[in-house]
């Protein structure tokens, strides 16, 4: 059951690390834009950094799509 759970944690890390480079990629492709939006969009990929170092994958994941839609939106 051990394996199986640290599988998994394995796995949400990866799609975690896949949302993250969305989310930078979005923030660097604003640069320029609105100066709120992108500090907002920084602070959430920070926020969700720090969820993911906490193995708080989910979290992180929501973190990173705030993250993408303020950089969206910049």
């Amino acid at each position: 059951v051990e394996e199986g759970l640290m599988e998994g944690d394995g796995l949400l890390d990866d799609i975690a690390e896949a949302a993250r480079l969305i989310a930078s990629d979005a923030i660097d492709a604003a640069a320029g834009g609105d100066a709120a939006k992108l500090a907002e969009a920084a602070q959430a990929l920070a926020d969700g950094d720090a969820l993911r170092d906490d193995g708080r994958f989910k979290e992180a994941i929501a973190r990173y799509k705030e993250a993408l839609s303020k950089a969206e939106s910049a």
